[in-house]
This record gives C-alpha cells, structure tokens and sequence, in this order.
C-alpha cells in the first residue's frame, strides 16, 4: 500500500494543517474499503498499476483536496488547492532568498545607515509578497470566472508521487516557533548592526563612561552572521515544516558558530573597560565586577548552547532518544 500512502500524503500537503489528519483518515479509510472490494472481486491482490489507476479515477491530490475544503468566495474549492500552492511557492520559497541574498547584501553594502537598510529591505519584501499576492490571486479569479480546465488534473501519475517523508520528534515545526525565530533573528540582527556603526567608540550611561574591549571587533562580523542566521532556518521551518533533520543540522551548526565566538571572548579576559570621572578610584573595581558579570554570562550562554545542541541531537539521531526512554515506553 506504499502507492496510497504517497498518494494521502501528497493529498495532505493541500490541505489546512487544522483539519489535515481527520481529512487523510476519512479519505483513506474510503480508498481502502474501494481497493478491498476490487481485490475481492478479482480474488487476487493488485498490483502496483491496478492501484495506480484506482487513485488516478479517484483524481489529483489537489484537485482532491479541493473537495473537501469550505466554499471559497473568491477562488472555487477546484482551483483554491493549486491558489494555496502557488502562494506558498511564490511568497515563500522565491521571494525570500532573492531578498535576502541579492537585494538586502546589495543595500546594506552600498548604504551608510546599515540598520535603515535592513529595515528598508523588510519592508519591501512585505510589498513584494503584498504585490505578488494580489497577482497570482486575480490569475486564479480570472480562471475562475472564465471556467479554464487546469490540465495538471488530467496529465499525472501516481506512481511518479514523492515517497512518504519520515517524521522525526515532534512530527513537524510549529508556524509560531518559526515565526518567532525569524522575529527575534530581526531584531538581533538589527541591534547589532546599530552596535557595530557604533564601533569601539565610548559610550555614557549616565556616570559611566563604556568602552568596548578590542576583542569586540575581531568577532564582530562572525556575530552578524549568527544574529542573521536565524532568519533563513525560521524561513526554511515555516515553508518545510516537517524538514526536522535539515533543521536540526542547522541549528547545530549556528550552536558551533555561536560556541566558537564565546571562546575567542572567554580567551579574552576583558570586555569593557568603564571610566567613572566623579569617582576615580573606583573605576577599577566597577570594571572588574562588570567584566566578572560578563564572565558569568558568558557561560550561562555556553550552557544553554550545550542544552540546545543536545536537544538537536536526539531529534537528528531518534536512536539516542529511544537508548534514554523508559522500558515501559518502549513496549508500548
């Protein structure tokens, strides 16, 4: 039955994350009684081209999870599967890399407000998918309205459907943690830049005067980069929700990353040096105590990395898990 399978799965992908189990199961449930009863008739099992054929009468995977799905007002339940597919292509999958790797590094490149181009760069992105999705909308209305038989529906074989992906941990990547990561990967990446114009330039705080250590600027650049990097893996989690090993790996790898710059600051000693002009003689012992606060916050981080990576690593390799569950666990 690897043939259905592949086939409720592709079904599946069209579907709202909301009602997508409830609708596999009824809609397997049906196409196994209809292959049971043909066996029946025939007295033999089928083959693989006999159950492909059965699928194909039964119709696309898009066209039918159409079927299912509440009227639209705009779109028609026939056409708003193929709608859904081409948004999510368009909006996440090509708009996002063209911005993030050709039209954000040509503006923060060629501008002097760094922070202002990043901001710029996500606010045409918005407009881009804005635009892009009122296109490919009034494509679909079009069609809609002019009755256009879409001929992906009638030329397509179920044997060429892609194998059933195997689900690791929790099953797939919440939109929330997704969302929330590319959100938090902003505006790092935001206040780090505006650290970075900044350059080791003093800086008051009221009484204090802050300067920056120079081992800042060595590793400033390799911050950049871990600070950006959650955008891309919140991006890839939100548009491949169910890619947890991919994910995983990229995790691990921003886990180094972010490993290695703690050890270049830990090999460092001194962070800040602060100056405080109404009390002279304590300027040492305040810039002792904040760069033990430094210290210790450094390896606070470099416990929640190790924490991170573990995780990481039982979700990139399930044998791990399974050695540490308990034994009832593993009889059920």
């Amino acid at each position: 039955m690897d043939l259905l399978e592949r086939y409720l799965e592709a079904v599946r992908q069209y579907l709202p994350q909301v009602h997508a189990d409830d609708i596999v199961a009824e809609l397997g449930d049906d196409l196994r009684q209809q292959l049971e009863d043909r066996e029946a008739s025939l007295g033999r099992a089928l083959n693989e081209d006999e159950v492909a054929g059965i699928l194909k009468d039964r119709g696309h995977p898009m066209q039918v999870s159409g079927a299912y799905l509440p009227t639209q007002f705009l779109i028609g339940p026939a056409l708003y599967p193929a709608w859904r597919f081409i948004v999510k292509l368009v909006l996440g999958w090509i708009l996002p890399p063209v911005f993030a790797f050709i039209v954000g590094p040509t503006l923060f490149l060629t501008s002097t407000d760094r922070a202002g181009a990043l901001l710029a760069t996500a606010v045409t992105l918005f407009q881009a998918e804005i635009f892009a999705l009122g296109c490919v909308t009034a494509v679909f209305a079009i069609l809609e309205r002019t009755h256009a038989k879409v001929t992906v529906f009638s030329h397509w074989d179920p044997r060429k459907l892609p194998r059933v992906r195997s689900i690791l941990g929790e099953g797939r990547i919440s939109r929330t943690k997704a969302a929330s990561e590319i959100v938090s990967s902003v505006i790092a990446t935001a206040v780090w830049i505006a650290v970075m114009e900044n350059g080791a330039r003093p800086v008051t705080l009221g009484a204090v005067v802050v300067t920056p250590a120079p081992v800042w600027l060595s590793v400033e650049w390799a911050v950049l980069l871990v600070c950006a990097a959650g955008m891309p893996l919140g991006w890839f989690g939100w548009v491949r929700p169910y890619a947890i090993r991919t994910r995983s790996i990229g995790r691990l790898a921003i886990d180094a990353a972010s490993g290695g710059i703690i050890a270049v600051l830990l090999h460092a000693g001194t962070w800040v040096s602060l100056a405080v002009p109404s009390n002279p003689g304590a300027e040492a012992n305040v810039t002792r105590w904040v760069n033990v606060g430094f210290e210790m916050g450094l390896i606070f981080t470099v416990g929640i990395l190790a924490a991170d990576a573990f995780v990481e690593l039982i979700r990139l390799f399930p044998r791990l898990r399974r050695r540490h569950a308990p034994a009832s666990s593993i009889v059920a």
